[in-house]
C-alpha cells in the first residue's frame, strides 16, 4: 500500500487526489511504524533478540535510511541530511538490520516532531580499539526542543501522557524503548540533550 501510494503520486494528479493520496501514504507509515514497534518490543520481552554479526557498509545503512524517508521529510518542508565523518571505517561487523531500526526511529522522531528547518544524522568514531571501534550516531534537529522532566521518560514503554506532543503526532511511544533495548543488547549507550525552543539531539554510540 505504501509503495502503490508513492508511485500514485509520482503521476499526474488533481491537488484534491495528492492530497487523499498523500493521507493513505501517512496512514499506511503509520501503522506500519506501530506493528513494527510491536513486534519488535515482543522479540525483545521474551528474550528471543541476539544481535546478528554480519558484515555491512556503513554507507549503505545511511543511505537506505535517508531514501525511505526522504518523501516523508519533504511533506513536511524540512530538509534531510547526513555526514559520515572520513575516519568512519566503510566495512563493519555487527548488527545492521538492528542499526537500520534504530536510525528509523530517531529520524523518523526527529521528522515527526519538527515542523521546519533541518534534521541531520552524523556518524563519527567515538573511540577506537584494535579491530573494532564504537561509534557515534547523532540525529539533530531544529524541533520545539523539550525540559529536562520530559527527557528523563523517553525511553520507558508507555510512559507518555495522553496529552502530550507525541500523542497528537501519532504512535503509541515505543519507538524510543525500542531502540534503548537494542542498543542496551550491542552493549551501547543512548541519550538526549535538548533545550525548550533550541531542537533536540539523540545520540546513540
Amino acid at each position: 500500500v505504501i509503495g502503490m501510494s508513492d508511485v500514485l503520486a509520482r503521476t499526474r494528479l488533481s491537488t484534491e487526489q495528492q492530497h487523499y493520496v498523500a493521507t493513505i501514504h501517512n496512514s499506511g507509515v503509520a501503522f506500519l511504524d506501530i506493528i513494527n514497534g510491536l513486534l519488535d518490543l515482543s522479540m525483545i520481552e521474551s528474550g528471543k533478540f541476539a544481535p546478528r554479526n554480519r558484515e555491512f557498509e556503513l554507507h549503505d545503512v545511511v543511505e537506505s535510511m535517508l531514501d525511505m524517508l526522504a518523501y516523508r521529510a519533504c511533506q513536511r518542508g524540512l530538509e534531510l541530511l547526513s555526514l559520515v565523518d572520513e575516519d568512519v571505517p566503510a566495512w563493519l561487523r555487527g548488527d545492521a538490520l538492528a542499526l537500520r531500526q534504530i536510525l528509523l526511529n530517531l529520524l523518523g522522531n526527529a521528522i515527526k516532531f519538527t515542523d521546519y528547518g533541518v534534521v541531520d544524522l552524523r556518524v563519527s568514531v567515538a573511540a577506537r580499539f584494535p579491530q573494532r571501534c564504537r561509534l557515534r550516531f547523532a540525529v539533530r534537529d531544529t524541533g520545539p526542543g523539550m525540559p529536562a522532566a520530559r527527557q528523563a521518560e523517553l525511553f520507558q514503554p508507555y510512559s507518555h501522557a495522553a496529552a502530550s506532543p507525541r500523542r497528537h503526532a501519532g504512535g503509541v511511544g515505543l519507538g524510543l524503548s525500542i531502540c534503548k533495548s537494542l542498543v542496551d543488547s550491542m552493549q551501547g549507550t543512548i541519550g538526549v540533550e535538548s533545550v525548550p525552543g533550541e531542537g533536540s539531539l539523540f545520540w546513540c554510540e
